[in-house]
């Protein structure tokens, strides 16, 4: 555990988030601890002590400033088997994406019932979030979005006109792509192709929008997961 959560309750006072307390008593918190708390976008310093009855009890809590939340890396992550898509999601959350959309292609193997009961669980992929960032210690929660279909999405965000939307600062990767020796790290969206890659209707539909797909040469054809955390990795290291 890298900081806790916390939550405010009435005339903005602040207390440990719901679960805090048992959480760090299952740790067996024995001595009174200072590490980072976040609540509400805010970054804070807190002081916890063990106790006997809840696990432990918040001291003091100091603001130290507001968290900013970083509108890129963006990534977008088809629906596949779920342990596999949990640990591409982990992997994400300690490389530092902003956001991650769900998306289902024309390719997707997920019927309408599996995305719709997966969209009933988004709970669970943002619970995900939080325990994958409070374990590595990114105090910049990515934003966790449902499925949508590939090809609205990418047409409503290119429409969008925003900076990191532009044309330039997408990385889109696919078996058919144009041959590449060079991994761009430049990139402010990232879309890998699904497992049986892109359909023509999608290819066709990046053409039309001026969006260059990619085919790095000398790499195997790596599953989904593995692609989207190379590049997540390359993206960040870049940043150092």
């Amino acid at each position: 555990m890298r900081f806790v959560y916390l939550k405010k309750g009435v005339g903005k006072t602040i207390s440990l988030a719901d679960g805090e307390a048992h959480h760090l008593k299952v740790m067996r918190l024995k001595s009174e601890i200072s590490l980072p708390g976040i609540c509400d976008q805010e970054l804070y310093t807190v002081r916890i002590a063990p106790d006997s009855l809840d696990g432990a009890r918040l001291l003091s809590a100091e603001f130290v400033r507001e968290i900013k939340s970083p509108v890129a890396p963006i990534f977008l992550v088809p629906l596949i088997e779920e342990d596999r898509l949990r640990f591409c999601v982990e992997k994400l959350c300690e490389l530092g994406a902003a956001k991650i959309q769900f998306y289902i292609s024309d390719h997707t193997t997920f019927n309408k019932v599996q995305v719709s009961k997966f969209t009933d669980r988004m709970l669970k992929w943002e619970n995900l979030v939080r325990s994958s960032c409070q374990q590595c210690g990114n105090h910049n929660l990515p934003q966790v979005f449902p499925p949508v279909r590939l090809s609205e999405w990418v047409g409503a965000a290119v429409l969008a006109k925003t900076p990191e939307m532009q044309t330039e600062n997408w990385l889109i990767a696919g078996v058919h792509g144009e041959a590449v020796s060079q991994v761009p790290v430049n990139y402010q969206v990232c879309l890998i192709g699904p497992e049986g890659d892109f359909s023509e209707s999608e290819y066709f539909l990046f053409q039309k929008l001026g969006l260059r797909c990619l085919r790095f040469e000398h790499l195997n054809i790596l599953r989904t997961e593995t692609a989207i955390i190379s590049l997540a990795a390359l993206k960040a290291f870049a940043r150092v």
